[in-house]
């Protein structure tokens, strides 16, 4: 354990490999939360885009895997759906996208929505009014000319209850008429944004379920089981909804590292990580399938997503990680342990966590 912890170059390999998890993970928190929306999960994919795209030349090899990994992901998905999801939501609509005329104009995206209602209501025609709901929408006007002034509302309301995003949903609800038949373009947006596009809270149900059903309670009945996940899923959001953390049992860690690590593994390490992302890459394959509605739009991430656009400047902003100071100033202090420097050349100001930890 020593060696590597004195190992200068196991320091900024562990910097970098940092660098290209924390985005990661970033995404799938957000992904698999309970109340993750379509819309979402696109905005997530070029956030991602962009925080691998922006890497050096030197981490060219991580960087084409994870694109190419995004992309291959990307176009196996339903692109019609994740796409109107964003131009459903009064607070994004088009911004993030390129000026793409066969995609984004008024009449396109009409004929997107209308394909949509077609496959979410088969049953049913689709309104006389629908085009004239969508243009309105779009343009803010007609029954949506208060459609500024209504998220303005939304935005104050959730930041005094201390949301960090109001919900689109309540846009579209406060702009029906209470006791009257819901507009065909309203019903569609919050159909769309009550499809979950993760497993999460299955995984979370069924796993409630093995916990409750045990050999020793063989005998419980369907109703009986079902009540008490019930109650065990409705405690649990509680505690998440008043941030509370659920006390877990301390215990030894589950493995111990004994290798020693020398300069050229380090470095040979980070490399066979690249390798092995790259080869996964090549592998994400999956078995053919013929959706029942196959989406229409076929486009790459990259040329459906305007990163000029003011709307990823400043959402970019507020998911940034460290800023360059930040890093540069990370740099300098893993710098004075690199092989061929002479140790203790520079005073490091250490705070008090630092202190105790270093003279324990």
């Amino acid at each position: 354990m020593l060696p590597i912890i004195e190992n200068g170059l196991f320091w900024h390999s562990v910097v970098q490999v940092k660098k290209h998890l924390e985005p990661l993970a970033i995404a799938t928190n957000v992904t698999q939360s309970d109340n993750c929306r379509l819309d979402e999960v696109l905005i997530t994919f070029g956030v991602l885009l962009h925080a691998f795209d922006s890497l050096n030349d030197s981490q060219q090899i991580i960087k084409d895997a994870v694109i190419a990994s995004l992309e291959k992901r990307w176009d196996k998905s339903d692109q019609d759906v994740f796409i109107a999801a964003v131009i459903l939501n009064p607070f994004i609509r088009t911004q993030p996208f390129q000026h793409l005329p066969e995609l984004f104009t008024p009449a396109a995206i009409y004929l997107l929505l209308q394909r949509l209602w077609t496959r979410f209501y088969p049953d049913t025609p689709v309104p006389a009014d629908f085009y004239t709901s969508v243009i309105s929408y779009l343009s803010e006007d007609g029954q949506f000319a208060t459609l500024s002034k209504t998220i303005t509302a939304v935005t104050n309301a959730a930041k005094a209850q201390g949301l960090e995003a109001p919900s689109p949903v309540m846009v579209w609800r406060d702009h029906t008429i209470p006791g009257k038949p819901i507009p065909a373009l309203h019903a569609l947006a919050i159909h769309i944004y009550s499809i979950c596009p993760n497993s999460a809270n299955c995984e979370r149900l069924f796993s409630a379920l093995g916990l409750i059903m045990t050999k020793l309670r063989n005998r419980m009945g369907h109703k009986t089981l079902m009540n008490i996940a019930e109650l065990l899923m409705h405690l649990r959001d509680e505690h998440s909804g008043g941030e509370q953390s659920i006390p877990m049992s301390d215990g030894p860690p589950a493995a111990r590292a004994s290798a020693q690590v020398s300069s050229a593994s380090a470095s040979g390490g980070f490399e066979a990580l690249a390798s092995a992302l790259s080869g996964n890459n090549d592998d994400d394959t999956d078995l053919p399938d013929t959706p029942a509605f196959p989406s229409e739009i076929r486009k790459t991430l990259r040329m459906l997503l305007d990163f000029e656009a003011p709307f990823w400047r400043s959402k970019l902003e507020r998911t940034s990680t460290p800023s360059l100071d930040d890093e540069l100033a990370l740099w300098e202090i893993l710098d004075m342990d690199a092989d061929g420097e002479e140790v203790g050349a520079q005073e490091v100001e250490l705070d008090d966590l630092a202190n105790a930890l270093m003279n324990a």
